[in-house]
């Protein structure tokens, strides 16, 4: 089961500077699909989000993330990023382990795209905060 948390993201002045969706649990294979719409939901408030607002979105206590769970919502990020980076915004970006098997599935699966630009990986928080130029 997979869950979603919002909280700010403060920069290094406690001051506000956007919003971090914190996934945990698990996209199990063969997830229901209640589960997976539950997580598009949550990632698809974005949209509704001030576009001034920097968007992070934590994948470091997220055990497993199979093929449903990459094919249904890291596209959804990469549009979202596209339309973004058009607009000369910050990209939503993710932070997580990039030595994983989430972070090598992600690349294997978008290989043909330019993952560096269209979804930004970080390892912590505190690396994303200095990209963004915001700490």
């Amino acid at each position: 089961m997979v869950n979603a948390e919002v909280q700010n993201i403060v920069n290094s002045k406690q001051i506000p500077v956007g919003k971090k969706i914190i996934v945990t649990g698990y996209f199990r294979r063969g997830a229901p699909s209640s589960e997976i719409v539950a997580v598009e939901k949550e990632f698809s408030r974005v949209r509704s989000w001030y576009l001034d607002e920097l968007v992070l979105i934590d994948f470091t206590k997220l055990q497993e993330l199979d093929s449903i769970g990459i094919r249904n919502t890291i596209p959804l990020i990469i549009t979202f990023n596209k339309e973004l980076i058009k607009k000369k915004r910050f990209p939503i970006s993710i932070i997580g382990n990039i030595n994983s098997d989430i972070y090598n599935a992600v690349k294997d699966k978008f290989s043909d795209e330019n993952l560096t630009t269209l979804l930004p990986w970080y390892e912590n928080e505190e690396k994303y905060l200095r990209a963004a130029d915001v700490d």
